[in-house]
């Protein structure tokens, strides 16, 4: 699962990090401009759903728009649901409704610095922070859609690895840089990359609650956890 995440250090150096430099370089410029245009926060080091994030969007004419979408929606044809499709299941897209259509066409990336999870019992739950062990950032795996006059995401997850699973069975599922142009451009929906992190790839710390303004910062006393 993913239901809190913060933003990455610096969008750009994600970006070149990231996409092919003819992309790359695209990108920031059309960066720049939705700065110019919009009032964007850059860096929320607590995103929670139905917030604007940032979401990297393949179009019709293989360029990458970054563009600002809401992190989840309960679209109003949906009476019964209550909370915000912020997380969609890797396994099942193809067979919901929902998601059935945004998999074949409307993929996206979300950049990140890290995500959080917690622990231990209600009252008394420690959160926890984790990010590349490189320190490199992050893209999300995403869908995207439009309903009700909005354009939304929700971050795509898989089964929890064994690492992962001491704090959730789910977790979002991570592209990496040689993945990236497949996730937003294949026609046929790319299978292969719906699944968790690699060996190595996470590291995970105890940290003090999540504020907008400030990065997570490692609880006094706590230990940090690689991968084993």
């Amino acid at each position: 699962m993913c239901g809190r995440f913060y933003t990455v250090k610096s969008i750009k150096a994600l970006v070149r990090h990231y996409f092919p430099p003819e992309l790359a370089d695209m990108i920031c410029e059309q960066l720049d401009q939705l700065q110019r245009d919009i009032d964007w926060r850059e860096q929320n080091y607590d995103v929670r759903p139905t917030t604007k994030v940032l979401a990297f969007v393949g179009n019709e004419d293989a360029e990458v728009e970054p563009r600002l979408l809401k992190w989840g929606h309960i679209p109003s044809r949906y009476n019964k649901v209550k909370s915000p499709l912020f997380n969609a299941k890797g396994e099942s897209l193809a067979d919901k409704a929902t998601w059935s259509k945004p998999w074949r066409t409307q993929r996206c990336l979300v950049p990140a610095q890290g995500f959080f999870e917690w622990t231990g019992e209600k009252g008394a739950k420690q959160p926890w922070a984790f990010q590349r062990a490189d320190g490199e950032g992050l893209l999300f795996a995403g869908l995207w859609r439009h309903d009700d006059d909005v354009d939304w995401c929700s971050i795509v997850t898989a089964e929890a690895s064994p690492w992962m699973s001491r704090w959730h069975d789910r977790e979002p599922i991570i592209v990496r840089p040689e993945d990236v142009v497949r996730w937003l451009f294949d026609e046929d929906p790319p299978e292969d990359l719906l699944h968790a992190a690699e060996k190595g790839e996470l590291e995970a710390f105890p940290c003090e609650g999540p504020k907008a303004d400030q990065p997570p910062k490692p609880a006094p006393g706590q230990q940090s956890l690689g991968f084993e």
